[in-house]
């Protein structure tokens, strides 16, 4: 994406064009890349977080705040 930045100012109009589609499909691969991340960190948050509560609350985790 540095590089198609660098290249939005190239003489030429077609060049100019490759990086401004550079930019967009780089953006969207990162978008995709950090949604992607982010679903599988919800995932394992849902699927831990009960266990997680039940034992904190069996073993006096929190020292008796709750």
């Amino acid at each position: 994406m540095a590089a198609a930045a660098f290249f939005l100012g190239a003489p030429h109009w077609w060049q100019r064009g490759l990086a401004r589609s550079a930019l967009v499909i780089g953006g969207g691969g990162l978008f995709v890349c950090t949604t992607a991340y982010l679903s599988v960190f919800v995932a394992i948050l849902i699927t831990v977080l009960p266990f997680v509560l039940v034992i904190a609350f069996f073993t006096d985790f929190f020292g008796g705040l709750f």
